[in-house]
């Protein structure tokens, strides 16, 4: 493995965190306390483990691969459809780990990778670090950031391994629908007969378009319909379910010879997740205290979308068109260094953002963070729209 390079987002939010007065450069949903899991359950008539009972559970290792009862449930809460099981799903510490797995089993060089961009930087850094010839399937503001097929067409080749996905899109809020989802698999078939998908879904699954289920929760759902056995997707607690804290990931995938090898990674890794975490997780996972998280999340994401709207339209600035996910793009302008505006923004206005040319290789764009309280999202635009015309002099 070659050096890897900073990561980069996660350094400036590292950096300038402690300045800020209002954090708008993240991509969680408004986190969510042990207490109120806990409240909730009760309230909504299921058995939760007490605060008692957790602090006397032995701190010893959890079953490698995932606790039998949190992998099915992981499933069955989002993969029902596809009648993955638990012999389908690893769980692992937070989606970033279970990306490394994944990456870790199918690339060596010199793999070839397609990975759309942009995107987190870890989805195609860590290929490129193994070795891998990495091709970026790109999308652009005039096509509202969304990748053209026929470029994904003559990006493919025979020998491609890996094609990467990102669903919905960090950083834009763009999401796939069902029908592009089945020319991608289409596609793959054709050019790439070895080549495995896997789709990055951290932020699934919250979605903003009201459009008659033409965009698919999850792209296993689509795989599953077209009988494409070679489909691998990653989730995560941290973003909609709004506990990066408990750090648990996963990964699913129909391959089962595939999950023997991510199995042999995660043992030279991770080796399991916390009991502590496991059981948050599935307190979190039941049927119930899942559907209120999203839907407080939907709500959430879905009103401060309108609210940042606005305030682009107020302030005469463009923005992403965030279909799903709690993250966003605004474009400041061609003719602003979106990375001096940023450290500014924060010591002038206390407002973080995340500068989309050092974050995401996007100049002149800033992510947004969709989830945090309504009032914290209103304050930290209202310090902007202070502090924008002080900058433009």
């Amino acid at each position: 493995m070659s050096s890897l390079k900073r990561f980069e987002l996660n350094r400036w939010i590292h950096q300038y965190h402690h300045e800020a007065k209002y954090d708008l450069a993240g991509s969680c949903c408004d986190p969510i306390a042990i207490e109120t899991l806990l409240q909730w359950s009760k309230e909504e008539g299921e058995q939760p483990p007490s605060e008692l009972d957790l602090f006397k559970t032995a701190q010893s290792y959890a079953p490698m691969g995932g606790d039998p009862r949190l992998r099915l449930r992981i499933a069955q809460s989002f993969y029902s459809r596809s009648s993955l099981g638990t012999e389908n799903v690893l769980a692992t510490h937070g989606g970033i780990t279970a990306n490394f797995a994944v990456f870790l089993a199918l690339v060596r060089a010199p793999s070839h990778v397609v990975c759309t961009f942009p995107t987190y930087q870890q989805l195609y850094d860590v290929p490129m670090s193994l070795g891998a010839d990495v091709s970026l399937w790109k999308a652009r503001p005039d096509t509202h950031w969304r990748g053209s097929m026929k470029e994904l067409e003559g990006l493919l080749r025979p020998s491609t391994r890996l094609l990467v996905l990102n669903h919905p899109n960090n950083p834009t809020g763009q999401v796939l629908s069902r029908g592009e989802m089945t020319q991608i698999i289409d596609l793959v078939r054709k050019a790439s007969p070895e080549c495995y998908i896997l789709c990055d879904e951290a932020h699934a699954p919250i979605l903003h378009s009201a459009d008659g289920g033409q965009t698919a929760t999850t792209f296993m759902d689509v795989a599953t319909d077209s009988g494409f056995n070679r489909a691998i997707v990653t989730g995560s607690f941290s973003k909609s379910l709004s506990l990066a804290g408990i750090r648990v990931g996963w990964i699913a995938t129909p391959d089962l010879a595939l999950v023997e090898d991510l199995t042999t990674c995660l043992d030279h890794t991770v080796i399991s997740c916390t009991k502590l975490g496991t059981e948050l997780a599935l307190l979190a996972l039941s049927d119930k205290i899942r559907t209120r998280i999203l839907s407080r999340n939907v709500a959430l994401t879905r009103a401060n979308a309108d609210v940042l709207r606005a305030w682009c339209k107020a302030q005469g600035l463009e923005m992403t068109p965030c279909l799903g996910g709690a993250i966003s793009l605004v474009h400041l302008g061609d003719d602003i260094d979106d990375v001096d505006f940023s450290q500014r923004a924060c010591q002038e206005s206390g407002t973080l953002l995340a500068p989309a040319s050092t974050c995401f290789e996007t100049p002149h764009w800033v992510r947004v963070c969709l989830g945090v309280p309504t009032e914290e999202l209103r304050a930290g635009l209202e310090a902007l729209s202070s502090f924008l015309p002080q900058y433009r002099r």
